[in-house]
């Protein structure tokens, strides 16, 4: 790997590879530039070929800006839930390293003080340690909690996924398949369990006409008022304990 310097740009790492067959442009979450190329692409080919696309990692770079800005701050000592437990960070004075204390129910990173919380790269670290976190629990809690219901309720459902979403908490496909948001573990039990039964109900009812609502208001009765409370939550928002809408 090379490291070049182009004006207005900044730093481009260079990598070349045997297998690439193209030039390939990559921003990081940092907005630091990153190419990997084929061997007979010469580095100033290369250099050339990122100048050209300069608007589009402007852009890019942008776009970055405005999700951070969008992205809650995780504040020392407050709580960040999931539905087996939760994340909270606190500042300690006798530590030059992150330690990572864990209980049955929390997990604790311990960060020196010399860090200030609101660093960049220690928020996207934090912010990277609870999404590991909400992965683990959505992925031991929600197939589990799914088969409960289905059972309770009568619903035969094919296979359940569970994925990182920015748009949906879930979906169902004519063969009953459900897809989860891992998002999932963050909301209250009684918000959960809707999102769980609606998809539960779509593999008898794959659209959203009379008969799929009769069944679902049979099953939750103020699924109304649910719905309108889980759309306060927002996908790119942490929330800790004493935020929750």
């Amino acid at each position: 790997m090379r490291v070049f310097e182009l004006k207005e740009l900044g730093l481009v790492k260079i990598t070349k590879r045997k297998a690439s067959r193209n030039i390939r442009l990559s921003i990081n979450t940092h907005g630091e530039i990153s190419v990997s190329s084929p061997h007979r692409v010469s580095y100033n080919q290369t250099l050339t070929f990122v100048w050209r696309n300069r608007d589009w990692i402007q852009n890019q770079r942008q776009k970055q800006q405005q999700i951070k800005q969008q992205n809650s701050v995780f504040y020392p000592d407050k709580v960040y839930p999931t539905i087996l437990g939760g994340l909270n960070f606190k500042l300690v004075n006798k530590s030059n390293e992150i330690r990572m204390a864990q209980k049955p129910t929390l997990t604790t990173l311990l960060l020196p003080e010399k860090y200030e919380h609101n660093n960049p790269k220690i928020q996207d670290f934090i912010r990277r340690e609870y999404l590991k976190l909400i992965r683990t629990d959505a992925e031991t809690y929600l197939p589990e909690r799914l088969r409960q219901l289905a059972e309770q309720y009568g619903f035969i459902f094919n296979h359940v996924t569970i994925r990182n979403q920015r748009t949906r908490w879930g979906s169902c496909s004519t063969k009953g398949n459900i897809n989860l948001n891992m998002h999932l573990v963050r909301l209250p039990q009684e918000l959960l369990d809707m999102v769980l039964i609606h998809e539960l109900c779509h593999t008898l009812h794959p659209n959203h006409g009379k008969l799929f609502y009769k069944l679902l208001y049979a099953i939750i009765p103020d699924y109304k008022n649910r719905n309108s409370r889980i759309k306060k939550y927002k996908f790119n928002h942490f929330y800790a304990c004493d935020e929750l809408p």
